[in-house]
């Protein structure tokens, strides 16, 4: 007969350790850089004698984010690569900071729970900045104030609350609606579209929804604003109009992440595409006025 351990440390301990041989444990870089906060992985640690204590040290490698300040994917360490604690449960602080720049950081709220004397279960009740993929400063920028609504969506997202993240996103999209549509069509003029097209998005325009106004659309998008050959408003339209009562909160947490990558890419196409045409009615209008001045006959 077996009892039930009562402390609850001893508990949780319980419930999660398994059979050492068969225990699989990840590295600490990969904890780091890759584990959403609350779930509980597995890592090795040294031991050493420290009174009548154990002093027990993790190691702090290295590790590879995006960097903010320096605006691309930099190396991040720690002042001392190793952190360590005492007892059987501990809680810590640690901080990395960005090695070219110095000046960015991240810091990581981390519980250790000691298995056995070469293992311990780590988790993250969090970490700032937030887990996961960084938002682009100038999408977050074209939200203007819907902005803190999508970043809402993006920490429920990590936190694997899918009818939350769903529906900030849906608030997202109902709101900066007008916006998206007047993106597209100054997009789709730029790219020649039919008339077809733009007399079809400004009508949709009018709708209160996004997903009333993007239900009816009909009309070929231009082929550089396809996602997989996809309408990207079809694609939006159709991840959230079953509705969050017709959907499991797993079904929600997918749905959500899908239309957080479509809107993203979407936008910045957008924006590729405007750029990219004043660009070139710039260098025409530049190569025209050369012409005209080559070909201007010289005054006497």
């Amino acid at each position: 007969m077996t009892t039930e351990p009562t402390n609850a440390l001893a508990k949780l301990t319980h419930n999660l350790t398994t059979d050492a041989s068969q225990q699989k444990f990840i590295l600490m870089k990969d904890f780091l850089e890759h584990t959403a906060p609350g779930k509980f992985e597995t890592i090795s640690y040294r031991s050493s004698a420290y009174g009548q204590d154990t002093r027990r040290v993790v190691a702090l490698p290295p590790i590879e984010l995006h960097c903010d300040t320096c605006e691309k994917l930099t190396n991040y360490e720690h002042h001392s690569n190793q952190c360590d604690f005492i007892g059987k449960r501990s809680d810590k602080f640690i901080t990395y900071t960005c090695r070219n720049c110095k000046k960015a950081s991240v810091t990581y709220a981390i519980q250790f729970i000691v298995e056995n004397e070469s293992l311990t279960h780590i988790q993250k009740y969090g970490q700032n900045p937030a887990f996961g993929p960084r938002t682009p400063k100038k999408f977050l920028a074209a939200l203007g104030k819907e902005a803190d609504l999508f970043l809402k969506g993006r920490r429920a997202e990590n936190q694997a609350l899918g009818i939350a993240a769903y529906a900030y996103y849906r608030r997202v999209l109902d709101a900066k609606k007008d916006l998206l549509f007047d993106k597209v069509i100054a997009a789709a003029n730029e790219l020649g579209a039919e008339p077809a097209l733009i007399q079809e998005l400004t009508t949709a325009k009018k709708a209160t929804r996004f997903t009333e106004a993007t239900r009816t659309l009909r009309s070929a998008m231009p082929r550089s604003l396809l996602i997989n050959g996809e309408n990207p408003l079809t694609l939006l339209h159709d991840a959230l109009s079953d509705g969050l009562h017709n959907q499991t909160d797993v079904q929600c947490l997918e749905a959500a992440g899908n239309v957080r990558v479509v809107l993203i890419h979407f936008i910045e196409q957008l924006d590729l595409a405007l750029q990219k045409d004043q660009a070139v009615s710039i260098a025409a209008a530049a190569i025209k006025r050369q012409k005209n001045k080559l070909e201007k006959p010289e005054e006497q």
